[in-house]
């Protein structure tokens, strides 16, 4: 776990599935695999699928790729100084069991005026416990903020409470404050024609089915160049 700056747990789509390719060839780095797609291959993927706006809509995916296609459920955060891997994969594993495994159907694709993202029509009540858990139960291993940190999040755009959440739990959009989202884009909202729009919402929908099976959860950590990998997969109970 030293070799990491930060570590974050994220909901992924299923390994080798539809929505993982889309994720991957989308944003251009594959997070189980830790490489780089090319573009030439990632190209290939959309030509193949009928997707014709990929080469005009790719340099707005830079910045989701340092993260890879994911949601977040515990916020990326340092860990304190002598955390035992075993006792940290453990809590996980504790917290993963206590959950089963559900389905989120019915989704929907929001251009707000920062980025681009898949979301649920409905609040997730299953997804909404697991989440309140992750940040509640995995705090104990969180290194307080610093000065820096606490800047990056802008606090005085923020409201009380999610000042008080940043304070509390090092991330202002948790518990009753958060929501569910997958990072398509940045800030190319106004970019999009309907047209585009259109084309690709049927591409995500066809490739979902219009919905998420959260069988597992994913432990991920932020390497020195500052990308986002893969460690572990921790399954929900049945």
């Amino acid at each position: 776990m030293t070799n990491y700056k930060r570590v974050a747990i994220y909901f992924l789509p299923k390994k080798n599935s539809s929505l993982e390719n889309f994720g991957k060839n989308l944003l251009g780095r594959d997070i189980n695999k830790k490489r780089k797609i090319s573009l030439t291959r990632r190209q290939k993927y959309f030509i193949n699928r009928r997707f014709t706006y990929f080469d005009e809509l790719k340099d707005y995916c830079e910045k989701p790729a340092k993260y890879g296609f994911h949601a977040t459920l515990k916020a990326p955060f340092r860990l304190k100084r002598n955390v035992k891997t075993k006792d940290f994969y453990d809590v996980i594993s504790h917290i993963a069991a206590q959950h089963s495994r559900f389905k989120i159907k019915g989704l929907k694709i929001v251009y707000s005026k920062k980025f681009t993202f898949i979301t649920s029509r409905k609040p997730n009540k299953l997804l909404i416990n697991l989440e309140n858990d992750l940040v509640k139960h995995l705090d104990t291993f969180r290194a307080e903020l610093n000065k820096t940190e606490i800047k990056k999040r802008n606090p005085d755009s923020l409201t009380f409470k999610q000042n008080k959440y940043l304070k509390e739990w090092g991330y202002p959009f948790v518990l009753d404050q958060f929501k569910f989202h997958m990072t398509l884009m940045n800030q190319n909202n106004n970019k999009l024609s309907n047209k585009q729009k259109l084309e690709l919402e049927k591409l995500i929908y066809k490739i979902s089915n219009n919905l998420l099976e959260f069988n597992e959860i994913s432990l991920l950590g932020e390497n020195k160049n500052g990308y986002f990998e893969e460690i572990k997969r921790f399954k929900l109970n049945f």
